[in-house]
Formats: structure tokens, sequence, C-alpha cells
């Protein structure tokens, strides 16, 4: 996941190819995962912020967006 986030950030992999492919597992891995990779970020500050932050970008979006369903009439 580090790897293709990294290539999303720099734009080198498209994102919306990904994020239909990926984004579910991508989510449920990064919850998984969480505890983990904020353990080793005490140490390596820098272990999987790539994923991280793709992984909370692309649940930030889907909240938003069930958000804004529930809120259309």
């Amino acid at each position: 996941y580090e790897t293709f986030a990294i290539g999303i950030r720099v734009k080198a992999i498209d994102e919306t190819m990904y994020k239909l492919w990926w984004k579910t597992q991508l989510i449920r891995d990064w919850h998984a995962s969480r505890e983990l990779i904020l353990a080793l970020q005490k140490s390596s500050p820098n272990a999987y912020i790539e994923f991280s932050a793709l992984a909370q970008k692309w649940e930030q979006e889907d909240i938003a967006k069930r958000r804004d369903a529930q809120q259309k009439p």
C-alpha cells in the first residue's frame, strides 16, 4: 500500500482506478494495522505515512459522501 500511495501522491498512478479497485480493502487494512503502524511511527515517524494518509483521505471522502447523500431530500 505504501508504494501505490506514493505513486498516487506523485500522480504516477491513477487514483480513480486504484480507489475503485482497492478503497474498501485499503481502509479495512488500515484499521486492522493502525495500532501497529502508530507504534512503529514512535521510533520511525515516517513509517507508512503515505498509506496512512491515503486511507484516512479515502475514508473521510466516504464519510462526506454518505453525509451528503443523507442530507439530500
